[in-house]
């Protein structure tokens, strides 16, 4: 029993061990499963501190000021910052995120350093001043590979999963925002060895610049950093392959348009590399080509800052061409840089509130900006071309172009500019220096040597003619040209005044020059100089050449001028003398194309005419110009016209030498020839003729006194005293031409205006005017002044196919010319400077009432009393001087003054 008992009993305690120590199991395993849960519990909370310090403690390290709304964490390793604000004040650096969450390697919780695993950013923003950004520091960056294995290179030691959504990059200079760039979504991947960015982002332009400029637009971002090198490279394009990377454009100044960006650089070193390629710039009207002032095309431009911090510009293969019939349309670009001057401000910061820069303010601004531009970068231009765009071949609106310079190279260093190139089997070497923020240059010198203009690029092979765009023609020979100007500090005390010295020397050889408005054949084989010293007082605004001459053959010609009073009361003045020469040599050695069919002209005596004039471009009326040493010096002996160019005149009856003699001359406005008239026609069908060869000529002795006076006094008061030209008329014209801004009077005598029509053509042209005058010399001292008045009126214009007072008394009054009353002579005199007026008038039933035409009649009564061509009762009965007419007939007046005087 007791054997029972104990073995019982053992059995007892044996169980009651086991079951004590599987009780102390349980328990263990209770306490050690509390321990964990409450581990569980504390470790997010303890490793929550520890980033959160760790964090602040890194950040303060790197002298970054860091703020945040809330960290928290999410089983200890997933963590969320939010309204995190970072800022470097001394770097320019501002970051914002509405949140970050950070994962961090669970295994690293009690390493010295929490290893991050992935990151993701929403609505970060990133704020760069450059300004405070390029400025040098000494400080040490903890955190560069130069100084040790930072908190980048460890956290690159395994680096995390980067994500950003809704980034955004704003740049800035100081108080002035530059640019801004929005992305929705970008993958960040980052490797031991680099981090590379992919995105497209919407970049806008803040600064201010021409609106069209700071349009929006779509940019397709790829990027790559080194982080052992730092080496950074980067590619900008189109998010579409086959368009542009930015297209700005603007109906009035014009459009740019960029193909691609791409760069390379380095951090450390600061050294930047960025590429543009395929850049178009257009200033003009941009959606028509027929108006554009200036296009450029570049293959490449490149933007290089070295260790120094030195910026340095170059282009590749830039082409420029400039149209300037169009140069009128840069006032809207002017219009479009002030709008941006001003709300740029005199300093060009933040929003200025002055008036708005004039456009001489504005071209000074850009001069100075691009002096300073000059001395703190350095740029190079290769292989470029300059051409103008002109019209030509006699289709108005097609333009083609003219290479003007080609492989000219280009470099500054310093505020200095050298460039170098070719022009048609030329050369051309420029040197211009710059003082920095001075917009004129303290030193200019350009040489141009042996261009022959005939070789270069789109020369036009023949004439063109555009008479309503001005002149326009081709050229040829050899021109040189040497251009020298010197500013402040550069010569005597005198230039301590800011005063600019320099001199301008032009040659041009075995010249040609083919011109509309000029001459009717080519000027040909002329060699001429012009040789001249200037003094340039830019804040006087007076310009000054002196000791200039020019020379043609034996004809030199001394003089000098002035430009004062720029731009508010611009005034041009100057005085030019000849030296003294015989009358014949001067003219013998005038292009012969100036004097045409008078080539071979005969004159006698010498002599040394001077020219000055006076012309206030805003005060037309002020004009002055004087000639001298003309009259009376010169005689013509014999016009000598070859038979070749014989006027196409009928003489009947006249033959043999009697003839050439005639026709070699004047002398044959003494016989009664007949003359075919060949333009100004109404139908391509119409034939006219006039001359005293024809039985509606009127002789002047026939006519009453009063038709002849009319003619000459509403045209010319001198007729009978002067030589053939008029300083008074012409003096006249171009204070009128200049005061309407157009051609609307001529300045020519009547025997001047009988020329053009006997012997001339109607073409306004230099050379025209140069024979006009030397014919006027001959008649004036060949013939009668009442056969010139004769003539004059038998042959001029009256209206359409109207030539001669015979037919214009029949077409308008039904009457002889001899019975033309006061008032009618009157009319007919008033028509010539518009003779189709006077049907508009017959259709209208009478003569204008306006202030201009009683004016006009009552003056001219006036003018044929004093001239005792018609008595002041003769005056008094011809009022109302009035004219009526009937469905194209006349009604003459019940009550006629006497015929005759």
């Amino acid at each position: 029993m007791r054997y029972v008992y104990s073995n019982f009993g053992l059995m007892a305690r044996e169980n009651l061990n086991r079951i004590m120590r599987k009780k102390w199991i349980i328990i263990a395993v209770g306490v050690v499963l509390a321990l964990l849960v409450g581990a569980g519990l504390m470790v997010p909370t303890l490793v929550e501190d520890r980033v959160e310090e760790e964090l602040r403690a890194r950040l303060v390290k790197r002298g970054l000021d860091a703020e945040w709304t809330d960290f928290s964490s999410q089983f200890g390793r997933t963590f969320r910052i939010e309204g995190l604000l970072l800022k470097d004040e001394k770097r320019g650096v501002v970051a914002r995120a509405d949140a970050v969450d950070i994962s961090i390697a669970i295994d690293s919780f009690t390493d010295a350093d929490v290893r991050l695993s992935a990151v993701n950013v929403e609505n970060f923003g990133l704020e760069v001043d450059l300004k405070k950004l390029n400025q040098k520091s000494d400080a040490k960056d903890p955190d560069s590979p130069t100084q040790g294995s930072g908190l980048i290179q460890k956290i690159l030691e395994n680096p995390p999963e980067i994500f950003m959504n809704q980034a955004t990059l704003e740049v800035s200079h100081g108080a002035l925002s530059l640019a801004q760039m929005k992305v929705e979504q970008t993958q960040v991947e980052l490797s031991r060895e680099s981090v590379t960015l992919d995105s497209t982002a919407h970049y806008k332009t803040l600064f201010p610049v021409p609106e069209f400029l700071s349009a929006p637009v779509d940019v397709k971002v790829k990027a790559t950093l080194g982080l052992e090198t730092r080496d950074f490279e980067f590619e900008l394009t189109h998010p579409e392959a086959d368009k542009p990377l930015m297209r700005f454009r603007d109906s009035e100044a014009g459009s740019v348009t960029i193909g691609r960006v791409q760069g390379h650089g380095n951090l450390t070193n600061r050294t930047v590399n960025v590429d543009a390629q395929t850049i178009k710039v257009r200033i003009g009207h941009a959606s028509n080509k027929a108006e554009l002032v200036a296009t450029t095309d570049i293959d490449a431009l490149r933007i290089q800052r070295d260790k120094r911090g030195r910026i340095s510009l170059s282009l590749n293969s830039p082409e420029i061409v400039v149209t300037p019939a169009n140069a009128a349309r840069l006032r809207p670009l002017l219009k479009v840089i002030g709008d941006t001057r001003l709300m740029m401000g005199d300093k060009g910061q933040g929003q200025g509130s002055g008036p708005r820069p004039s456009k001489l303010q504005t071209l000074d601004r850009i001069g100075r900006t691009f002096a300073r531009v000059l001395h703190r970068q350095d740029v190079q231009l290769r292989d470029l071309r300059f051409a103008l765009n002109v019209e030509g071949d006699y289709t108005p609106g097609v333009f083609h172009q003219i290479t003007l310079l080609e492989r000219i190279n280009i470099k500054t260093d310093n505020g200095t500019i050298r460039a170098s190139g070719e022009s048609a089997d030329g050369t051309i070497n420029a040197l211009v220096d710059f003082l920095p923020g001075v917009a004129i240059p303290r030193f200019a010198y350009v040489d141009v040597s042996k261009v022959k203009l005939g070789k270069i690029p789109g020369m036009p092979k023949g004439r063109t003619e555009l008479p309503s765009r001005g002149t326009s023609g081709r050229v040829d020979g050899v021109f040189s040209s040497t251009f020298m100007m010197r500013g402040p500090g550069l010569g005597s005390m005198e230039d301590l005044l800011d005063v600019f010295h320099g001199e301008l020397n032009v040659v041009w050889e075995d010249g040609e020059a083919d011109f509309v408005g000029v001459s009717d054949e080519p000027l040909k084989d002329f060699s001429v100089r012009t040789n001249f010293d200037f003094i340039w007082h830019p804040e006087r605004a007076n310009f000054e050449a002196k000791n200039g001459f020019f020379k043609l053959g034996p004809i030199r010609v001394n003089y000098s001028g002035a430009i004062s009073g720029f731009p508010l009361d611009t005034t041009l003045s100057g005085e030019a003398a000849m030296e003294e020469l015989e009358c014949d040599r001067t003219f013998r050695n005038l292009p012969a194309a100036m004097l045409g069919p008078y080539r071979y002209i005969k004159m006698d005596g010498k002599w040394a005419p001077t020219f000055s004039f006076y012309l206030p471009i805003n005060r037309p009326r002020a004009v002055n110009f004087e000639i001298e040493g003309y009259e009376d010096v010169c005689d013509v002996v014999s016009l000598n016209v070859q038979r070749g160019d014989w006027p196409d005149i009928r003489l009947p009856g006249i033959t043999g030498q009697e003839r050439s003699d005639a026709l070699s001359d004047v002398f044959w406005l003494e016989k009664p020839f007949i003359k075919q008239v060949t333009e100004g026609l109404a139908t391509d069908e119409s034939e006219v003729f006039v001359g005293p060869g024809l039985p509606t000529y009127v002789p002047l002795s026939e006519m009453p006194s009063w038709v002849g006076g009319a003619a000459y006094l509403s045209e010319e008061i001198l007729f009978y005293t002067d030589h053939g030209i008029s300083l008074g008329l012409i003096k006249k014209a171009l204070r009128l031409n200049l005061e309407k801004g157009r051609f609307v009077y001529g300045g020519s005598t009547v025997t001047q205006q009988l020329i053009k029509n006997l012997f001339l053509t109607r073409d306004k042209t230099l050379s025209r005017k140069l024979q006009e005058a030397l014919i006027a010399w001959r008649i004036t001292e060949t013939i009668p002044k009442d056969r010139v008045l004769e003539l004059y009126l038998n042959v001029i214009e009256f209206g359409p196919d109207i030539y001669g007072i015979g037919p214009a008394a029949r077409y308008y009054f039904q009457k002889d010319a001899r019975d033309l009353t006061p008032m009618e002579s009157i009319f007919l005199a008033m028509l010539k400077p518009s003779p189709l007026y006077g049907e508009r008038v017959m259709q209208r039933g009478q003569t204008p009432k306006g202030v201009w035409w009683t004016n006009r009649t009552v003056e001219l009564f006036r003018r044929l009393v004093e001239h005792k061509h018609l008595t002041q009762e003769q005056a008094e009965a011809a009022k109302p001087y009035e004219l009526e007419w009937e469905k194209g007939v006349y009604k003459p007046r019940m009550i006629e003054v006497p015929l005759f005087d």
